[in-house]
């Protein structure tokens, strides 16, 4: 979907999607989504952080707090002096590990087991909604029907994190032309399927091979330390690196851009030179790292962590990306949207204590209402006459 509605957005020739949401609903819309975009892209680092440091805590028997430091100065170290050039050239490298690593990893542990016929006997032996939980990857309801519903409302929840994440629709605005967009959008699409699937295959593997005692982000980094070959091993944990280095170094790419360019240049200093704004970046870069290192340090687990935060970014933003898209609602309309989702969720997780993935569509769902509300209440006062009835105001 990004893909093919991402030309769209590139003909805008914007630097960031605040900028996109400003020109379509204001400056105050734009203060909201940059708000809320630091808050959840902050907890994005610090999961990738704290998954880096697991990793090199099982292979190299690094404490974790010392790992979360070491990884952030590399990746703060090459961002700081190459910026977006080295974004793309290591995410690029990155990107080819992790294919290899997955491809050879999941040959050699399908074999391992014994082939498809283990696996079937395997996963036979698990209940949807029985006691164990591990095969049911996106949580249990009380029936099948109801599992299965969860299963798709979670697959959506991951496509509308990947449509509305703004790291991606900083590489639409990055992009040579609209015909790049679509065309990339097109491959990313297919490889997220492909690779997604072996991903959850490597992990199914691992657990049948280890058992079920371990929680499921240790179970790659013990597959990987303590099962497969040395060079296959070594290959697959660099493959896990990979993926929190290049989530990482965009984030820190991201938030600067949207401070300095959207902020800083445009509010602050519209006759700054290149090199002024360069150091500013370079500096927020240093922050913003130390503000993941934090969130890391104190955050007591990963897996709970990523689908809280993939909810409040969905329920604040989808509906709001998906009105610039196809050109619908205004400002008021968009205030009360990001407002609905973000507070939805707010009272889903820390006030009902509800599990954030079951009821994301909720959040969503308040959020688009509001969009239709407020948009219609704006829309109305164009008609209502002045106090004097002779003219007609907005």
């Amino acid at each position: 979907m990004l893909g093919y509605w991402g030309k769209r957005l590139r003909k805008k020739k914007k630097f960031s999607l605040p900028e996109v949401i400003e020109e379509k609903f204001g400056i105050r819309n734009k203060y909201l989504i940059t708000l809320i975009i630091f808050l959840v892209i902050i907890c994005f680092m610090g999961i990738q952080l704290k998954t880096a440091a697991i990793v090199m805590n099982s292979v190299v028997n690094i404490p974790e707090n010392y790992a979360i430091l070491l990884m952030c100065g590399i990746v703060v170290l090459y961002t700081f002096f190459a910026g977006l050039l080295a974004d793309i050239y290591t995410d690029t490298l990155q990107l080819a590990i992790i294919i290899l690593a997955l491809i050879l990893s999941s040959c050699y542990i399908y074999n391992a087991i014994g082939g498809f016929q283990m696996l079937k006997t395997m996963l036979l032996k698990v209940s949807l909604y029985g006691p164990d939980k591990y095969f049911a990857i996106f949580g249990q309801g009380t029936s099948i029907i109801s599992t299965i519903i969860l299963f798709l409302g979670t697959l959506m929840l991951v496509g509308l994190t990947i449509f509305t994440d703004p790291a991606l629709h900083q590489r639409i605005y990055a992009a040579k032309n609209t015909k790049e967009v679509k065309n990339s959008g097109i491959f990313a699409g297919i490889s997220y399927i492909i690779f997604g699937l072996l991903i959850v295959w490597v992990t199914i593997g691992g657990n049948i091979i280890l058992g079920s005692g371990l929680s499921g982000e240790h179970i790659i980094p013990e597959l990987a330390s303590g099962f497969l070959p040395p060079i296959l091993g070594g290959l697959l944990l660099a493959a896990l690196l990979s993926a929190s280095m290049s989530t990482i170094d965009s984030d820190f790419l991201l938030l600067s851009t949207v401070l300095v360019n959207d902020y800083y240049r445009k509010k602050i200093n519209p006759i700054a030179k290149d090199k002024d704004l360069l150091n500013i970046s370079r500096a927020l870069i240093i922050l913003f790292g130390a503000l993941a290192v934090i969130l890391a340090l104190i955050s007591p687990s990963v897996i709970n962590l990523l689908p809280t935060t993939w909810v409040f970014l969905v329920a604040s933003i989808s509906v709001s990306v998906f009105c610039v898209i196809f050109n619908k609602g205004n400002d008021l309309g968009a205030t009360l949207s990001i407002l609905g989702g973000f507070l939805s969720a707010v009272f889903i997780v820390f006030i009902f204590k509800l599990d954030p993935v079951q009821y994301f569509l909720f959040c969503v769902l308040i959020s688009a209402l509001a969009m239709i509300i407020g948009t219609n209440i704006r829309q109305a006062r164009k008609y209502l006459p002045e106090r004097d009835g002779s003219k007609m105001t907005d």
